[in-house]
C-alpha cells in the first residue's frame, strides 16, 4: 500500500489565539495511559494482566527564541499562568476542512531558553493536557479560515465513528488583527444528520486582538461539526479563524 508520506515544513501550531508556527522547527504531541499490573498467582496462560489507569498527553515544541513585541517569547509567558492553554498543532497545516490535529488544554510544565555558543538563541516549552478533564486527542480541524462577512465553514465529517457518548474537547483560535474595526462571534456545532444544529462552543474576538479558548465536553459528540460566523461591524481585513475537535 503506497505511503501518503507529508512533509513536516507546513505544521502549524496555535497557542492562546497566537498562531506561533513561524517560530518553531520542531513539535511533538504524546499520548500515554497508565497501565497497572494486576498480575496474581497462576495467571491464565502465564501472561501478566493489567489494569487501565489515567490518560495524559504533552505537547513539546521548540524553535527560535525571538524576544520582540508580541513575539513567540512574550506569548508563552503570558500564557504561563493558564491552567487550560489550548494548543491545537496540524501536522500538515491543517488548511483543509477535516484536516487532523492534536488538541490539548492544560498548563504550561517548562520552559527553556538556551544561548549555544555556535547557534542562535532557542525557546523550547511543554504543555501538559490534564488527564482529568481533556487529555491530549487527536481530532480534526481546519486553521486560517478567513472570514470578512457572516458565512459558515466546511461541514467536517467525522464518519461512523463520530457519535460518542463520552464527551470530547473543543478549540478555537481568533486572530482579528488584520480587521480595522468591529467584532467577531465564532460558534461550533455539532448535528447527527448535517441537518440539525446544536451549538457547544462560542468565542468571540474584538478588531485588533486574537482570543483561545478549550471547550472541554461532557455531551453527546456527534458525526457532523461546523463553524459559524458572525461578523460586526468593520469593513476591511479578514478574521482568520482556525477550530478543532475531538472525542473521547
Amino acid at each position: 500500500m503506497p505511503v501518503a508520506a507529508v512533509h513536516g515544513k507546513s505544521a502549524a501550531v496555535f497557542l492562546g489565539g497566537y498562531d506561533i508556527s513561524t517560530w518553531l522547527n520542531d513539535v511533538d504531541t504524546a499520548m500515554a495511559r497508565d497501565a497497572a499490573e494486576s498480575t496474581g498467582f497462576q495467571s491464565p496462560g502465564g501472561a501478566k494482566t493489567f489494569v487501565e489507569g489515567y490518560r495524559s498527553g504533552t505537547i513539546t515544541a521548540a524553535g527560535i527564541w525571538d524576544g520582540s513585541a508580541n513575539a513567540i517569547d512574550a506569548i508563552i509567558d503570558a500564557n504561563t499562568a493558564d491552567v487550560t492553554n489550548p494548543v491545537l498543532v496540524f501536522p500538515d497545516g491543517g488548511r483543509v476542512s477535516g484536516a487532523a490535529c492534536a488538541l490539548s488544554s492544560g498548563p504550561i510544565t517548562k520552559l527553556e531558553r538556551k544561548s549555544p555558543i555556535a547557534g542562535v538563541n532557542i525557546i523550547d516549552f511543554e504543555a501538559i493536557s490534564s488527564a482529568e478533564t481533556s487529555p491530549l486527542l487527536r481530532g480534526k480541524g481546519q486553521s486560517y479560515v478567513a472570514f470578512a462577512a457572516n458565512g459558515n465553514g466546511t461541514v467536517i465529517d467525522f464518519g461512523a465513528d463520530g457519535p460518542t457518548n463520552g464527551g470530547g474537547d473543543v478549540i478555537v483560535q481568533i486572530d482579528g488583527t488584520a480587521r480595522n474595526a468591529g467584532s467577531v462571534s465564532v460558534v461550533i456545532q455539532l448535528s447527527p444528520d448535517n441537518s440539525t444544529w446544536a451549538t457547544v462552543a462560542t468565542l468571540a474576538c474584538g478588531f485588533g486582538a486574537v482570543a483561545g479558548q478549550a471547550f472541554p465536553q461532557s455531551v453527546t459528540m456527534r458525526r457532523y461539526v461546523r463553524a459559524v460566523v458572525t461578523v460586526t461591524g468593520g469593513a476591511t481585513g479578514n478574521y482568520l479563524v482556525t477550530y478543532g475537535v475531538a472525542r473521547y
